[in-house]
This record gives structure tokens, sequence and C-alpha cells, in this order.
């Protein structure tokens, strides 16, 4: 019953994910029932809602809306990002950043503000067709063509799931190192004591002690690859104002 965009109800499904009537919106109601107990004990990182585009070419997201302050900003741009470079089919500059006061009752939306998953994104796939920007040719989807975005998303998630993990055990051990770095300046300065120029010279200095501290904290190469895509996506914003 219902058609691509309806329930059985005749109302828009991704319009009213706060509305829990079992009666008039059953999908949504097993839905937010499943979440309910998915969240309840556990921090669920991320949710896909999958959406077919009767107007825009290519796949993209709508992505969760974030202050630029806020470090899952430029984390949650990553993944389409990868997805970009992935496969031409995905075009990274139609994805939108932002949140109409419409789409309060989106899937997206409420999956962030409800139920604090950070990265909450709705895929759309166009119907139609798709634009290679490097052929310079507008390709009809096919039912081949839609499994082959599939299977560059999967990868994409896959990887960029492990290099979030690495990226945050990176930043983990980062502020350890550096919070026992200042501990350590700390003690110095609270208890100086006197020492002979034998003993000042088998004393390293603060900065080679630094360049040690940097050494033990050097980043794992997908982590470089991570922070190298955020600033790509940095320098895009940049382009774009000017």
């Amino acid at each position: 019953m219902g058609n691509y965009r309806t329930g059985a109800a005749g109302k828009d499904l991704n319009r009213v994910y706060t509305r829990l009537n079992k009666e008039v919106y059953p999908e949504i109601y097993h839905m937010r029932t499943l979440m309910d107990r998915l969240t309840q004990n556990r921090q669920v990182y991320m949710f896909l809602d999958f959406h077919g585009h009767s107007d825009k070419k290519n796949t993209f997201v709508y992505g969760p809306v974030y202050n630029i302050a806020e470090p899952e900003y430029y984390k949650s741009k990553v993944l389409p990002k990868m997805m970009s470079l992935k496969t031409p089919i995905f075009r990274f500059y139609s994805c939108v950043w932002r949140l109409a006061e419409s789409k309060r009752e989106t899937a997206r939306a409420v999956m962030l503000e409800q139920y604090r998953i950070p990265f909450a994104y709705t895929v759309e796939s166009s119907n139609g067709s798709y634009y290679d920007g490097e052929a310079k040719l507008t390709v009809d989807f096919t039912r081949e063509r839609w499994a082959e975005m599939g299977l560059s998303m999967g990868e994409c998630l896959t990887d960029y799931i492990s290099m979030l993990d690495e990226y945050e055990e990176f930043v983990s051990q980062r502020r350890e190192v550096l919070s026992r770095k200042k501990g350590k300046r700390a003690a110095s300065c609270s208890h100086p004591t006197r020492t002979t120029k034998n003993q000042e010279k088998a004393q390293p200095k603060l900065i080679e002690w630094e360049d040690d501290v940097i050494e033990e904290i050097k980043p794992p190469t997908t982590t470089v690859f991570f922070l190298n895509m955020i600033e790509d996506i940095r320098n895009d914003e940049k382009f774009k104002k000017n």
C-alpha cells in the first residue's frame, strides 16, 4: 500500500518520525521502538536512511548538522568525501549540510537530536542518472550501477569506521601524553633544585623531551589520511566562500 514516498495514511513517512502512532504510522512506530532498544545500553554511531531522488543526479547525502567548532563538523564530512573519491557516481558537492525547519521530523534529524547518533545521513540516489565529471557525460542508472554504488559505499564504510577508531585512539593517546608533559612541567616548576654543572649537562633539555613525546604520539598512516581528508574539505569550503 502507499507508494515510494507515502505510507497507507497518505503521509510522507520521512516527515513524521516524531509521531509515535502505531495505527497511523506503524513503520515509524516500529523503527522508533527498535531504536529505543538499540540505544538503551549502547552508543550507536551511524544511521543511514536510503532514498531515491526524482530531481537531482548522482548519489549524495543530506548530512548531520553541526557547529563548525564541534569535532563532528568535519568528521561527518569525511565519509561522503571518501565515497566521491571512490566512484564518480557519488557527488560530494551535491551533499547538503543544513536542516530546514520543515525537515525537523525526518529520520536523520530525529536520530541525531533524540538518539544522539552523531553520523546520521539521508543517502539519496537519483532515480534516473549520474554525471561522470571525469568522462564529462551523463550516464543512466541501471541495476548494476546501483549495485556498484552500494558496493563502493560498503567498502568506504568499512575503511571509515576503522580510520575513525584509529583516529580516536590517537587523540586519546595524545591527550594522555600531553597531560603527562604538563604534569612534568608543573613538577619541575614547583620543586626547583640546585644542580651542579655536571648534573646540568646530564639532564635532557625540554625541547629534546618534547621531541621524544612527538615521536611517541606519531599518528598512524590511516590517521594522516583522515586528517588530510579534513584539510581537503576545509580548502573546499574556503574556495566556496571566496
